[in-house]
């Protein structure tokens, strides 16, 4: 403990042989450090500190990472010939990348199957579970899922579904049915009636799609839906044209920008009253307006019953028309391979304008899940997250929670913690920092944590306190608490 950068945080990279002292020896169990074999240090020392850096992979590499050391299968490990000779000539690595590196028994792991469920511990121990379990919600099934999984999927939809057929939930959802309007969802999501799989075919990209904007002008729809992207933007001018752009009745307007209003006054102006004159570009623009448009939501009153059936009748056509491969469209009884399992399994939109509605439809798909034993299925696929260059999609909490779980996980025999939970409230620090000093005890772990918050310092056995530079205590917690003039008990409160 002590102040930042009194001494501390050098003392716990030199453990770790990220700095190397100028004079003395740093001592682990009898071996000196310095003189230690790379691949020694590497594999039974572990190390987070405050601003963790992950490559663009899924959370299930980063985890990992720190384990893959050689290959474990050796035939598997072997470069073919013709990758052997052009390793040795550009100076890579002799070793097959694409092998698998993970030992199991590493990670206290009896096989590879076991691997993900001890992920889940460690992961569970650094209150990360429920984020991964939320982003594999939202992520998809990997492409090797096979069938019978994907069954299971569907078994989730039909349960869900029969539970939402009750008075007191029925309104919360509006399933997507082929032969209704779904009126909770857009415009653009009622036409195309599918996940893109193309994307020019992303809603997004359909105003200035070709070939949908040819489907729209067969099924005689171009026209009645330039003309109501023309009449959403004067209702938006006459409504919002006046007020300021950081006005908060933008925020209501998911469809148009504050500074956008310009635009469209003069599109509307071009188009009033003289639809044969409307430009490619003014007609993408309106159609980017009514693509996005949700009744319920933006409460303009411009969808009635018969452009609604037009627009239901033009699906068939357009699912008829557009090649196979662009759109996974939707079906009551196939899995869409496009969409995230919560779409899967939800199968349909949540209403608007019912308080809690989003939520209480979240905790009814995790109870599901939960009664079907699909929790492993969905953590899997959270797993499978992809966390962005230096892990950016991450939080700077999520971030340091994965690498203190990535740490863990390789059971070292002394790990390093470095200020690696600052970013966190200090309830949670306090919990998972009970946790982890649990596991070292049980497994017999050392543990050296240089402390955001002093007084957690009671949770270890030993207590040694720093200003600037120089070791002013040393000692038991208990012991410290009670010396007269103590710093620790100054910095502890």
């Amino acid at each position: 403990v002590g102040p930042v950068n009194a001494g501390g945080e050098s003392l716990a990279e030199a453990l770790v042989r990220l700095l190397i002292p100028t004079t003395g020896r740093i001592r682990v169990a009898g071996v000196d450090l310095q003189s230690a074999p790379e691949a020694l240090v590497g594999r039974r020392l572990a190390y987070a500190g405050p601003q963790p850096y992950f490559a663009n992979m899924s959370i299930r590499d980063c985890l990992l990472y720190g384990v893959r050391h050689h290959p474990i299968d050796p035939q598997g490990g072997v470069l073919a010939e013709d990758d052997l000779a052009e390793a040795e000539a550009s100076g890579n690595t002799l070793l097959d990348v694409n092998a698998n590196w993970v030992d199991p028994a590493s990670i206290g792991a009896d096989s590879l199957e076991v691997v993900d469920r001890r992920i889940f511990e460690v992961l569970r121990l650094v209150e990360m579970a429920s984020d991964v379990y939320q982003q594999g919600l939202r992520g998809r099934l990997d492409d090797s899922a096979g069938d019978d999984l994907k069954a299971r999927v569907l078994d989730a939809r039909r349960e869900l579904r029969h539970r939402l057929q009750t008075p007191e939930l029925g309104k919360l959802v509006e399933p997507f049915d082929p032969a209704r309007y779904n009126p909770m969802a857009t415009v653009a999501t009622n036409v195309l009636f599918g996940t893109a799989i193309d994307p020019g075919f992303a809603p997004e990209a359909l105003p200035a799609n070709p070939r949908f904007l040819k489907l729209l002008a067969e099924a005689g729809l171009d026209g009645p839906l330039t003309e109501m992207g023309r009449r959403i933007a004067e209702t938006v001018i006459e409504l919002f044209g006046n007020l300021p752009p950081n006005h908060p009745f933008f925020e209501q307007l998911s469809f148009m920008a504050a500074e956008e209003l310009p635009d469209y006054r003069a599109v509307a102006g071009r188009v009033a009253g003289q639809p044969d004159k409307v430009t490619a570009e003014d007609r993408a623009m309106l159609l980017r307006l009514t693509l996005n448009y949700i009744e319920p939501q933006h409460r303009l009153g411009l969808l009635d019953d018969v452009l609604r059936d037009r627009i239901v009748a033009a699906r068939q056509v357009l699912r008829s028309e557009i090649k196979p491969g662009a759109v996974d469209f939707y079906d009551p009884e196939t899995y869409n391979g496009a969409a995230s399992l919560e779409e899967n399994i939800l199968f349909g939109r949540v209403a608007y304008g019912i308080a809690d509605g989003p939520e209480r439809v979240r905790q009814l798909i995790e109870t599901v899940l939960a009664e079907l034993g699909m929790q492993d299925v969905v953590f899997r696929a959270g797993l499978g997250f992809q966390v962005g260059a230096a892990g950016k999609r991450l939080t700077q909490v999520q971030r340091q929670k994965l690498a203190v779980a990535r740490a863990l996980l390789k059971r070292p025999d002394l790990a390093v913690f470095n200020r690696s939970l600052g970013s966190l409230d200090q309830k949670s620090q306090r919990g998972i920092l009970e946790s982890i000093v649990g596991l070292a005890r049980t497994e017999n772990m050392g543990l050296f944590c240089v402390l955001t918050t002093p007084s957690f310092a009671g949770l270890f056995d030993r207590v040694v306190v720093f200003e600037d530079g120089t070791i002013v205590e040393d000692g038991a917690p208990a012991a410290l608490a009670a010396k007269d003039n103590s710093r620790y008990r100054a910095l502890a409160g």
